[in-house]
């Protein structure tokens, strides 16, 4: 398994607080290794996952890699879907 960054996800990530963005490579590293819980979004191919206020949406390909498609704030993170 391995961890695909989209270009729009690394700008996302870049302006997020440094506490905020430490967390969430937290996180990833999490999904690597099988410790983190994630949901399938309804009615669609999306995954996420939670970290504090803020949601990484991703998708699973075929070879199981994780390709990270967004990392935003929970009131806003939904609304391009």
């Amino acid at each position: 398994m391995k961890i695909k960054i989209s270009d729009i996800a690394r700008k996302n990530i870049n302006k997020l607080p440094a506490d905020i963005r430490q967390k969430v490579y937290d996180k990833l590293k999490g999904l690597i290794a099988g410790k983190t819980r994630y949901k399938r979004l309804q009615d669609c191919s999306v995954y996420s996952c939670r970290t504090g206020d803020y949601r990484i949406l991703f998708d699973i390909n075929h070879e199981n890699d994780y390709i990270i498609r967004t990392v935003r704030h929970r009131r806003e993170v939904y609304r391009d879907i």
